[in-house]
């Protein structure tokens, strides 16, 4: 791990990556501390930790050596400023003294906090502002499954009232794919909800085009390869099945005898093709029905103004990092939060980390 005075030096940023027990968590109290001694107001810092009881300890750690600082002798207290790194001056140590009643006194204002509810905080603060109910409740798990399976039910109603539906096309497709009577009654929702809500991100169709993604526009379609064997084998169109069926076994594989045989390679070219082409299909048809099912989600959310925990991270990142009409909001934020220090950085996702970049 990095010399430790390095790491604590409020006018530098840094991180440190170490195994469990090497003193991570006790370099993120001495940052916090070092930042008070410059002069830092404790509501400005914003600690995110993984649990909540990671949070408590810390707090805990923070106010027991404010505590010892307030009646500790001064020689002593000379020493340990010292020992952190710190110029001591008769001013430091005064104000080393007062900061555990100043912590004391705004104990419910200190964030030191999950990311979770650092969140919920933020989204009950701007609740217009972010799109969100203003008393929404947070869903546990048992909710959170029972309103999947609401959503996942209405989607199949919805879709049988309007067979000829796009939706309804789409998920009937789906539904003989995967061969079964209807995948969506089956066990557990929470499978397909993350399937089909991480399908339905608008930026993972924005930023990724099928065709390209799987290099579909290089080389011949399926259809043309079709037609070019045809002509080449001098074989009707609608013989071509029977044809390819003599290179393969039955489970689809290049008989041995045909190894070395020009036509076989076309063969496996062809079922190789076809077989991205089917790939491309289904992942429109999963599209599709993503969106649908995100839609009647979020509208039985709505009417329950209710949200999950995925939905925090979500919505207050489309908060912090959206630049129409709501830069007041920022500057709020802004006010409230000058640095940020985060405990086990290397479990913050990517849509975490775009909240925290959208607050810095």
């Amino acid at each position: 791990m990095t010399e430790p005075l390095s790491l604590t030096d409020p006018h530098h940023s840094a991180w440190t990556q170490a195994h469990a027990g090497t003193g991570k968590t006790h370099i993120l109290v001495e940052r916090f501390l070092r930042l008070l001694l410059a002069g830092e107001d404790a509501r400005s810092i914003l600690c995110l930790t993984y649990t909540r009881n990671a949070a408590f300890e810390m707090k805990e750690r923070l106010l027991q050596r404010l505590g010892r600082w307030w009646h500790m002798a001064d020689d002593q207290l000379h020493h340990e400023l010292q020992q952190m790194g710190e110029d001591v001056t008769p001013e430091k140590k005064e104000r080393a003294r007062a900061l555990f009643a100043h912590c004391l006194n705004h104990y419910h204002d200190l964030q030191l906090t999950t990311i979770h509810a650092f969140c919920q905080m933020v989204l009950r603060r701007f609740p217009l502002e972010a799109g969100v109910e203003p008393v929404f409740e947070l869903c546990d798990e048992g909710m959170e499954e029972s309103l999947r399976h609401e959503a996942l039910q209405l989607l199949v109603q919805r879709a049988a009232s309007d067979a000829s539906s796009q939706t309804a096309e789409a998920l009937s497709r789906i539904v003989t794919i995967s061969n079964e009577t209807n995948p969506f009654a089956k066990g557990s929702t929470s499978g397909w909800h993350d399937a089909l809500r991480q399908l339905s991100q608008d930026d993972v169709h924005r930023s990724y085009d099928i065709n390209q993604l799987l290099r579909l526009n290089d080389g011949d379609s399926a259809h043309v390869m079709r037609q070019t064997h045809a002509a080449q084998w001098n074989i009707k169109p609608e013989e071509l099945d029977d044809y390819y069926a003599k290179f393969l076994t039955k489970d689809g594989k290049l008989r041995k005898k045909y190894e070395n045989d020009e036509r076989a390679e076309q063969v496996n070219q062809l079922l190789a093709r076809e077989a991205i082409e089917d790939l491309a299909s289904n992942s429109r048809l999963l599209l599709r029905v993503g969106r649908a099912y995100m839609d009647e989600l979020n509208e039985v959310k709505r009417r329950r103004a209710v949200l999950f925990y995925d939905d925090l991270i979500e919505q207050t990142t489309r908060l912090v990092r959206d630049s129409h009409g709501i830069s007041w909001v920022m500057y709020k934020l802004d006010q409230a939060i000058r640095h940020v220090l985060i405990d086990e950085a290397q479990d913050t996702d990517q849509q975490q980390w775009e909240m925290i970049f959208g607050l810095t």
